[in-house]
């Protein structure tokens, strides 16, 4: 299984983007009017492959399992979605596979616990396998950044030109590299003193090398909300946090179009619009459809939103069937775009009882995780990843109100092995369960 593991972590970044990966078919049910081209990938298989072996591996360990924080509510969770998925989806294929990525997301974080509670070695073999997985997709990244001779930094900041690599879209490749960049700074910080220069050198490389990918997506989302998880989540000192929220609002302002909120903001303190949303939603009306199109712009994401609340009336409680979001936007305006909010995803999708039921573990973690964190030796590896922990789940808080973490399949996995590694790596009776 380990072996199993390390493959599925190795390949998941740059798997899909191989052209033999592609077996597209179509599911021929019809709503609205519109025929749904459903269109699945090796990775799909792969994740299913993984999950199902992941459920054999588990139940063999089945008593370690026990001991996994919100282990009840987990398999809670995933019963409401299984139901879910037959009995509110219209799309019954796409609602299962969304419930595949689901699972992943539980495999993931339950192997990475058991895994922990075995020894430190091997979850520090793991995050050394997480980390050679970045090499492809940076590098790959960074070169065909640089083999774009018209493109620019200036591009960049403008947002004329992002860089994705081996990623459907710029923002998942930022987050990856900056969980990348994570896992270089617990490494960094846990090799023992006689081993520590050297593995620094090795390590100094691939963190400037990621570093300088991120900067290449012109992701302002993944900036801020690693800098907003750096200011709440990390111990160290005041000074040094000023410093680097200082840095981080100058690096913003040299990005134009992230002024475009703080212009509404200015013609609602100036009179000229009710509120900011208002603001924001009447310049996304105005918009055409290639404009739409790009949707990295507040604007046209608040007009996404706008549409998918409006018809959330009378499915509050269990939403409208998981995987359904992006084609109900589709059926309404003719564009098949995901909400970019997984709040709203949440809610439209699973209702308020999915929404609940998911960030009630995450903040359940990242509670439990704070409060054993006070009492773990500074510096050690617990404390380490128990920091890293709480920092993933600011990140994936701040950054799921512009985009949708819950359907990713890069990077939300990663997260939750995280937060399986935190748990497990603490002493036994610093775990608590349900």
């Amino acid at each position: 299984m380990e072996t199993l593991l390390y493959f599925f972590v190795f390949t998941k970044p740059w798997l899909g983007a191989l052209s033999l990966s592609e077996f597209p078919f179509r599911d021929f049910k019809r709503a609205a009017e519109v025929q749904a081209q459903l269109p699945t990938t090796l990775t799909g298989y792969v994740d299913a492959a993984f999950v199902l072996f992941s459920v054999i591996y588990l139940y063999r360990h089945r008593e370690s399992l026990r001991l996994l924080p919100y282990y009840r509510r987990w398999l809670i969770f995933l019963g409401f979605l299984l139901l879910s998925s037959i009995l509110i989806a219209p799309f019954h294929l796409l609602a299962l596979r969304r419930l595949v990525k689901v699972g992943v997301f539980f495999a993931m974080y339950a192997l990475a616990f058991v895994r922990a509670r075995g020894s430190q070695s091997a979850t520090v073999t793991y995050l050394k396998w997480v980390l050679r997985s970045a090499w492809v997709p940076v590098l790959y990244g960074l070169g065909n950044f640089a083999s774009h001779a018209n493109i620019s930094w200036s591009a960049v900041s403008n947002r004329d030109y992002r860089e994705y690599s081996t990623f459907t879209h710029a923002n998942p490749f930022s987050y990856f590299c900056i969980i990348a960049l994570v896992v270089v700074a617990i490494l960094w910080r846990c090799r023992p003193d006689g081993a520590r220069r050297q593995g620094k050198i090795y390590l100094a490389f691939p963190a400037i090398l990621i570093a300088a990918a991120i900067l290449t997506t012109g992701a302002r989302g993944a900036i801020v909300g690693a800098f907003t998880a750096y200011l709440l989540a990390i111990r160290s000192s005041w000074k040094l946090k000023v410093v680097m929220a200082c840095l981080a609002l100058f690096a913003l302002a040299q990005v134009p179009t992230f002024v475009n909120p703080v212009k509404a903001l200015g013609q609602v303190t100036l009179g000229k619009g009710d509120s900011v949303a208002d603001t924001m939603v009447e310049v996304a009306h105005e918009l055409g459809t290639e404009e739409v199109e790009h949707t990295g712009e507040l604007a046209g994401r608040l007009l996404i939103w706008s549409t998918m609340m409006t018809s959330l009336e009378g499915h509050y409680a269990f939403g409208r069937g998981l995987g359904y979001s992006a084609f109900f936007y589709e059926q309404e305006s003719g564009e098949y775009y995901f909400s970019h909010n997984d709040y709203l995803t949440f809610t439209f999708e699973t209702g308020i009882c999915g929404l609940v039921l998911y960030w009630s573990m995450l903040i359940g973690v990242a509670w439990l995780l704070l409060q054993r964190r006070g009492g773990l030796v500074p510096n050690s590896f617990p404390s380490l990843l128990a920091s890293a922990g709480l920092f993933l789940v600011v990140f994936l808080a701040f950054v799921s109100f512009t985009d949708n973490l819950f359907i990713d399949v890069y990077n939300t996995p990663l997260i939750w092995s995280v937060l399986g590694a935190a748990t497990g790596s603490m002493p036994l009776k610093s775990v608590e369960t349900e």
